[in-house]
């Protein structure tokens, strides 16, 4: 499980997060989904420390993220994060690009089925 509370942060004066609470159960599929600058890379950066919140904690399978040091460098081998905008390949749908998947989509254990991508096109 990834729980998230009390998360913020801030640039100078520009506040990218502000009391951010967020619980994704293990196996569960979340999705981060918002406008340009409203602070979805730096919610995930902040996630394996790649940036260091100003408050709040993040605990991960019941721990507090490691600050620093051999277990923080091990989290990191264990949680991937795409960057935006880079390695996607144009021809393929986001989910064939970044999973490496061949699939057409995700089913989900209740039937439910994943198959979109921004635009409405499946992949």
């Amino acid at each position: 499980m990834i729980e998230v509370r009390g998360l913020s942060k801030r640039y100078g004066e520009l506040v990218a997060l502000s009391g951010i609470d967020l619980q994704v159960a293990a196996g569960e599929l979340a999705v981060v989904l918002g406008p340009s600058g409203a602070g979805k890379s730096t919610l995930l950066r902040c996630l394996n420390r790649l940036t260091i919140p100003d408050a709040g904690e993040v605990m991960i399978g019941g721990q507090p993220v490691p600050s620093d040091g051999a277990r923080l460098r091990a989290l990191r081998r264990e949680v991937a994060m795409i960057f935006q905008d880079h390695n996607l390949v144009p021809r393929l749908s986001v989910w064939r690009s970044s999973s490496g998947q061949r699939s057409t989509g995700v089913r989900f254990a209740n039937g439910a089925r994943a198959c979109g991508e921004v635009g409405g096109h499946a992949p």
